[in-house]
């Protein structure tokens, strides 16, 4: 009978795939391209990142303006709280602002070298202010609850 066997004809016809296995042969440059799309795949995640970081920020702000106005009501307790609340969750915007565009660099320069590390001092300092501004919040509202 001669000719080839069944597998050696798919094998050709598909391409190169034998039984749908892919072949051991890539085009060349496909290695390049798909670092090219993981790179850029992991800088629009760099860049939301970065965006949730100002969003929490803004957030942070708004609220320590929000804070700071029961500070004009000429409150009797708790006067100081409210300040220290306010201060509080504003400078902890300001942090996250300014974190936020460092972590925004640090992966940027690390996904560019292949080089990846978690954030660490960063997360620590963001959850200690949010922290003490929900102590601060916490201990207002019980204050002004009893007045």
């Amino acid at each position: 009978m001669g000719g080839s066997t069944d597998q050696e004809r798919s094998s050709t016809e598909d391409g190169g795939q034998a039984g749908g296995r892919q072949s051991e042969q890539k085009p060349q440059g496909s290695g390049e391209r798909r670092e090219r799309r993981s790179l850029e795949r992991t800088q629009f995640a760099n860049e939301r990142t970065f965006l949730s970081w100002v969003r929490t920020a803004i957030t942070s702000i708004v609220l320590g303006l929000v804070v700071s106005q029961f500070y004009a009501l000429n409150i009797r307790r708790g006067r100081s709280l409210v300040l220290a609340a306010a201060i509080a969750l504003i400078v902890a915007g300001i942090y996250e602002t300014i974190a936020g565009q460092q972590r925004y660099f640090l992966n940027l320069k690390g996904a560019q070298a292949g080089r990846f590390g978690p954030a660490t001092s960063s997360t620590y300092v963001t959850v200690i202010l949010t922290v003490i501004a929900g102590i601060i919040s916490l201990a207002l509202v019980l204050l002004l609850s009893r007045s």
